[in-house]
């Protein structure tokens, strides 16, 4: 998704919705949106997503307190 967004200059306003297919057991094991741990974050491909694009990184920074808990 990185290549995508820098190929096309894309950022946060550029983007309305991010729909993303995955199968039932990759689901089970990165699709929850609880972020209230770290643990649980990291596990979390929605935010993964979600901070990549309007943080533009997902690297352990992006998971600190403050921004897990940023709208």
């Amino acid at each position: 998704m990185g290549a995508l967004l820098d190929k096309h200059h894309l950022d946060t306003e550029d983007i309305a919705t991010l729909h993303v297919r995955l199968n039932a057991f990759v689901h089970g094991m990165c699709g929850g949106r609880k972020l209230e741990s770290l643990p649980a974050a990291q596990l979390s491909l929605p935010y993964a997503l979600a901070a990549r694009v309007a943080l533009g990184r997902a690297d352990l920074s992006a998971y600190d307190h403050d921004n897990r808990q940023s709208p």
